[in-house]
């Protein structure tokens, strides 16, 4: 080896040293060092002291945890935002359980929180919490658990194949629902800024003022697409109505689907659908919440308590406070809800869980409610935290109360008593996409003019089927209410369709050997000794190829019969169930009827388009190079640019780009992503855009290749432009044709990134292609099984076209342009 290329490889490999330390630097593992330091991983943990005093609050307590546990070292576990299938918090802990690299201190979000503690996710808190109080006193533990929150952190979970009342979480203060108002949008429309509406009509009756002053503006913040339904909770429970009941046996049911619910989405889909004033606009909610920061909107449902007050001015100044706006019948119902944070079970080092307990108790003690509280009064901030936690100061800190809005504190202290918790038995994480059915259909039903043309009895009868159909989905779905007969006669069909699949991936298997086995090679040897070297070069490619295709393949396989549960070792056989389960899923056949029309969708914009553009190029005589560039250039910017350009561009407001345009040709405005009509081919034009120029110049190097006498001998035979590109251009190109084909079939169905990154499958499920919903079932609601056993079935679709591929490619003989 020359002293140049040593001095190569020597670099290279200081690099990758590099990388590797770093790396281990970035993601610290739990456990006990050499120095008999415990290392421990926490979700959302303080990075910095922030810009916020909430921010530097949170800082400032993580320092002073440390300097009085000098042998705990805390570090930060983050993960992914995924639009329209949850943030961070929801998301990310579940993904990195999915991921094999789950912190050691979990964030819990209340609806989920039966998967977590159903999948052993969680470790019981029992015994810290009895030491914590034989250590601090019983009164401690009421700091620790808020009371209206006991219910939910305790209840029954798995412990040693034993359902066991425990505890399995540590709440952070609670947050309440209200309704905010913003007072100087309230004066510039007329209305008086000191007085919040106190029912739907009045409500109503202040969008349509607060459009009216200033078109711009909107009535209320409102989501109308995926998670929608979280918005709609507030109206829901103000008619009377809860989505979920527990009965006496600790089982939910559904209970949405009533009389008084309609009222309820009626309201809802006119906030989001009632004609203005002008005859020609829709709606009075938004469903952008840059408008809400910008000062655009006037009301807003949110959660205020713990870190929650100091995101708006709690002064009285600015913002108004007032319940959830009572329903017909005079109820006003505000939902309940707090983060929680749990112990991994996963997590076998008693050292990391104990130091686990001491962080999470350490962020409810009085020290941190003090570090909090006088973060807040050095930015002179007082009235932005939490105004009970003076209350649990004492005496000293009683001359800031007056800095303190009363009234907000007393609002506060009444909603939680009354309160009601948002659901969280099983299976709730599921519950607002079952929701969010017939709240989009709702909407999209209101937006085409059926509130004002039909009859009060047609809406009522109409809004209820909606209901019911969204309610029977659930049952039957989420709930699994399923007669024993219907399952034995499901497992029956399940077990004749899977034997039937994987017999035709072994004929599939036997078929692609055949294609690619070469005649000559038939019957022949494998002549190790001779060829012993060249079987060496390949082993590495051969062992690479089995670890990361053959064996996940294998692994799956054996997934989609079983009930995987990432944090348990005990493996739980079932059957032929998970394909059961797959057959008689509405939802993942919508989602391959949804995979067929976007793949088609794909095909019609991608693949003859970028051929006859390449035809035009071939043909003009000057700047062809310019415009192969311009052609070319949008493939240069990133994906996600493009994604978000375009996003920009579909904004459903009247606003919106492609709507002004609209609006000055004289058409109307449309909602594009939030219209089921629309959102998929809204989805694919940014993904034609963006190919259009790649396709176009690999047609036009194809093209090079046909030869002049060709158009000349059609030209002599008085063939015409189409003609010739029919007749010549066509068959000379038809191999790439077709490749490029069926290559655009096989990425469509994969496709799910683009999808996640536009709707998320949205609204109300219209671009839910089976990627997408195979992703969410795996790493979203963590049931691997059912998600392998859809995977192998959406593959059953692709077989078909792989073999085609491969006996086109394996006849092919590909030469350089200008050979004959």
């Amino acid at each position: 080896m020359s002293f140049k290329n040593a001095a190569f490889f020597l670099k290279y490999l200081l690099l990758y040293i590099s990388i590797l330390m770093n790396a281990y630097a970035v993601e610290m593992k739990s456990g006990v060092d050499e120095k008999g330091i415990t290392h421990v991983r926490v979700w959302g943990l303080a990075q910095g002291p922030g810009n916020t005093s909430s921010e530097r609050a949170e800082w400032r307590v993580l320092k002073a945890f440390e300097k009085q546990y000098p042998n705990i070292r805390l570090h930060n576990a983050a993960g992914l935002n995924l639009p329209g299938v949850g943030n961070e918090n929801d998301v990310g802990p579940l993904l990195a359980i999915s991921g094999g690299i789950a912190p050691d201190i979990l964030y819990v979000n209340f609806r989920k929180s039966a998967s977590y503690i159903d999948n052993e996710f969680l470790y019981p808190l029992d015994k810290y919490i009895t030491e914590f109080a034989k250590n601090n006193g019983e009164e401690s533990v009421r700091h620790l658990i808020h009371p209206a929150l006991e219910k939910v952190v305790r209840r029954l979970g798995p412990v040693e194949g034993q359902k066991e009342k425990k505890t399995w979480m540590i709440p952070a203060d609670p947050l309440v629902m209200t309704m905010i108002y913003r007072k100087d949008l309230f004066a510039r429309s007329g209305l008086d800024p000191n007085e919040a509406p106190k029912n739907w009509v009045e409500m109503y009756e202040v969008c349509e003022k607060v459009v009216e002053a200033e078109p711009s503006n909107y009535g209320v913040f409102a989501t109308a697409r995926d998670g929608t339904s979280w918005n709609f909770m507030p109206y829901l429970s103000s008619s009377g109505t809860q989505v979920l009941e527990e009965d006496e046996e600790g089982q939910w049911k559904a209970s949405f689907a009533k009389e008084e619910a309609v009222a309820a989405l009626e309201f809802y889909a006119k906030l989001h659908a009632g004609l203005r004033k002008d005859g020609k606009t829709r709606g009075f909610a938004s469903s952008n919440k840059s408008h809400l920061n910008e000062g655009k909107v006037a009301i807003a449902m949110t959660y205020l308590g713990g870190d929650e007050m100091a995101k708006v001015d709690t002064s009285g100044a600015q913002w108004g406070f007032a319940p959830v706006p009572e329903g017909p019948s005079g109820i006003s119902s505000a939902e309940i809800n707090a983060r929680m944070w749990g112990i991994f079970r996963g997590q076998k080092d008693k050292r990391v869980r104990d130091a686990a307990f001491q962080w999470l108790a350490f962020r409810k003690s009085r020290e941190a409610v003090k570090i909090r509280v006088d973060t807040f009064i050095e930015a002179n901030e007082i009235s932005a935290i939490n105004p009970n936690l003076l209350d649990r100061l004492g005496s000293e800190y009683e001359k800031y109360n007056v800095f303190i809005n009363q009234d907000l504190k007393k609002l506060y202290k009444n909603l939680i008593e009354s309160a009601n918790p948002e659901p969280y038995g099983t299976n709730c994480d599921l519950v607002y996409d079952y929701l969010d059915k017939p709240v989009q259909r709702a909407i999209l039903w209101a937006r085409e003019g059926n509130l004002e043309s039909k009859s009060p009895e047609v809406i009522k009868s109409t809004l209820l089927s909606f209901l019911r159909e969204g309610q029977k989905d659930l049952e039957r779905e989420m709930l699994d209410e399923l007669p024993i007969e219907e399952r034995k006669q499901r497992r029956i069909v399940a077990t004749i369709v899977t034997l039937l699949l994987f017999s035709l991936f072994i004929f599939t298997f036997y078929r692609v050997f055949k294609i690619l086995s070469p005649q000559s090679m038939k019957g022949r040897a494998w002549s190790f000794k001779k060829y012993w070297q060249a079987y060496c070069l390949l082993l590495p490619a051969v062992l690479i190829v089995a670890l990361w295709q053959y064996y996940p393949l294998l692994r799956g396989s054996l997934m989609a019969f079983q009930n995987y549960k990432i944090a348990i070792p005990i493996i739980e056989w079932v059957g032929f169930d998970n394909f059961a389960d797959v057959l008689y899923d509405g939802n993942f056949w919508h989602s391959i009827w949804l995979t067929f029309y976007y793949s088609f969708l794909v095909i019609l914009l991608t693949w003859l388009p970028p051929l006859f553009l390449a035809v035009m190029l071939d043909e003009i005589p000057r700047l062809s190079v310019f415009f192969r560039v311009l052609y070319y250039l949008p493939a240069l910017i990133s994906g996600l640019v493009v994604i978000f350009l375009w996003k920009q561009f579909f904004d459903p407001s009247p606003q919106g780009l492609f709507n002004q345009i609209f609006a000055f040709m004289g058409g109307s405005q449309q909602f594009w992503f939030e219209d089921p009509h629309l959102a998929m081919l809204c989805l694919i034009l940014p993904l034609a855009w963006a190919s259009l120029g790649p396709g176009c110049l690999i047609y036009l190097a194809a093209l090079k290749g046909v030869a002049p006498d060709l158009y000349e001998a059609a030209e002599i035979d008085g063939a015409n432009y189409w003609q010739k590109i029919r007749h010549v251009v066509i068959p000379k190109l038809w191999p790439l044709l077709i490749i490029t084909l069926i290559g655009q079939v096989i990425l469509s169905f994969n496709a799910a990134e683009n999808v996640l990154a536009m709707t998320g499958g949205g609204p109300n499920g219209a671009t839910n292609v089976t990627g997408l919903l195979i992703f969410k079932k795996a790493f979203v609601y963590t049931d691997f099984g059912p998600a392998t056993a859809m995977a192998w079935i959406m593959s059953l679709f692709l077989i078909g076209f792989t073999i085609y591929q491969l006996k086109i490619l394996s006849r092919l003989e590909f030469k350089t342009t200008g050979d004959d």
